[in-house]
């Protein structure tokens, strides 16, 4: 996985270049992330107002802190789950959930999932768990008077990746409230078959074009 960091701007529409892999773009309510890893490419956006990175350099996969709300953006490729692009979207997100349960089997307390449809008619795997007392311990320890009750994640499948957005539930924060977060962030995910380059307005509206040079 690709480290990415963030830089954020107080003025709309600024862009911040983080790697040849990934843009960020100050928009109108928050930022909009680019990808343009090869056959990742895609945007979503994300709404807040003040949006910072977690310790990007010690974290292989971008963290934020969304207005006091954790997020992780999470790409995977297929070949590392056993997933098959043929298979559809429904069955390669039901491999993707038990490859992760598999992985974390010895930290997770209760779990579950369910497919269900955004908005956008594109299928994601809602998911969650709730961290073992292992885990709960570990955090008191660190310093943190307030560990999470519960991992919150969503899940979707293009082309031969699964992106996955998740966040936790702590403090007098909801699971009802952090899944309509990551829920609001999904149902913005937009795929390519070839890079993108984003054209803003000063309103900080956007529009989505095939990058330079390409077709």
């Amino acid at each position: 996985m690709k480290r990415i960091s963030l830089l954020f701007a107080a003025v709309v529409c600024v862009t911040n270049v983080i790697s040849a892999q990934s843009v960020a773009y100050k928009s109108k309510d928050g930022f909009t992330f680019l990808s343009k890893t090869e056959g990742q490419y895609f945007t979503i956006d994300i709404h807040g107002v003040n949006i910072t990175p977690i310790d990007p350099k010690s974290s292989p996969h971008p963290y934020f802190n969304v207005d006091g709300r954790f997020l992780q953006v999470l790409v995977v490729r297929m070949d590392e789950f056993k997933g098959e692009a043929s298979k559809g979207a429904e069955a390669n997100l039901k491999t993707y959930f038990n490859y992760e349960k598999n992985y974390w089997k010895e930290k997770w307390g209760e779990n579950e999932s369910g497919v269900q449809k955004l908005a956008s008619g594109r299928a994601a795997m809602v998911w969650s768990f709730a961290p073992s007392k292992e885990l709960r311990e570990m955090a008191i320890k660190q310093g943190n008077k307030t560990p999470a009750s519960s991992n919150e994640m969503v899940s979707l499948v293009s082309h031969n990746y699964v992106l996955t957005l998740g966040s936790d539930v702590s403090g007098k924060d909801t699971r009802k409230a952090v899944r309509e977060f990551l829920l609001k962030i999904a149902d913005s995910f937009f795929d390519s078959d070839s890079p993108m380059e984003l054209k803003f307005f000063p309103d900080g509206q956007y529009e989505r074009h095939a990058e330079a040079g390409t077709k």
